[in-house]
């Protein structure tokens, strides 16, 4: 292998390692920064709550509770919310919010999610979600697509995440650490970054449609949740037929 194909992972690894030494650094003397997620406060001086919306197009939703394994891993401040949106024909969605605190280290790498939960990522790709020509609203998002067996039947997971801060959006892990410690040189405030996960399963052959239906929900939730400027809503009429097959087994996501 050539010197030269070692040279961006190397410089990939040492921003990183630049970064969190840096942010270490500033630690004691940071401000925090807005959130870039709409959120209010469960009580007076109480944790944070992330204002998913409870219907999206014709998705009831349900509050997911958090694994308590999940919750002691991450940072006391952290804000972590999951809600499943489910339609009449079993098809779900599951959309995470994990809006850090003080302490950086909430965000992790989204790929830790899948593998975590067994399944094998066999492809990634960045997207943009545009958001009507009037608001001229565009947001990256990354697609991770991969495969997991469960009881003899192999399955598609469909996961979209993208990363948030007041005035900022990115879909690379890479480039929200490097704006972080960038604003934190120039202004001493740190910014306060959430990671949105949206998660369903699929049979293979049906991938597209359930795709495609993910990006009908995004476009119709995330004005709701996240500012985007002013803009046309996005939506669309409840399928006639099941259009992805039978409902899928019990998967959990949990960002």
């Amino acid at each position: 292998m050539r010197i030269s194909q070692w040279i961006f992972p190397g410089l990939t690894v040492g921003l990183i390692a630049l970064t969190a030494g840096f942010l270490s650094y500033w630690k004691e003397i940071q401000e925090l920064g807005e959130p870039g997620l709409r959120v209010e406060a469960e009580a007076e001086g109480g944790e944070l709550e992330i204002l998913f919306p409870e219907t999206v197009l014709y998705y009831n939703s349900q509050e997911r509770e958090i694994m308590e394994s999940v919750v002691q891993a991450l940072p006391p401040d952290t804000t972590i919310d999951v809600r499943r949106y489910q339609s009449s024909d079993g098809f779900f969605i599951d959309l995470t919010g994990v809006l850090m605190g003080t302490d950086r280290t909430s965000i992790h790498q989204p790929q830790f999610c899948l593998t975590g939960q067994g399944f094998n990522i066999t492809e990634t790709s960045q997207e943009t979600l545009v958001f009507g020509e009037e608001s001229g609203a565009e947001l990256p998002v990354m697609l991770l697509k991969s495969e997991k067996e469960f009881e003899g039947q192999v399955y598609t997971g469909l996961y979209i995440y993208w990363f948030v801060a007041d005035g900022l959006t990115t879909a690379q892990h890479w480039e929200r650490m490097w704006w972080m410690a960038k604003g934190l040189f120039a202004t001493g405030k740190l910014q306060r970054w959430a990671y949105v996960s949206c998660f369903t399963v699929c049979l293979p052959s049906h991938e597209e449609l359930a795709l495609n239906r993910m990006k009908a929900f995004l476009m119709d939730a995330i004005p709701r949740f996240q500012p985007l400027g002013k803009g046309k809503r996005v939506g669309g009429d409840e399928p006639s037929e099941d259009t992805t097959g039978d409902p899928t087994p019990g998967f959990e996501s949990e960002g």
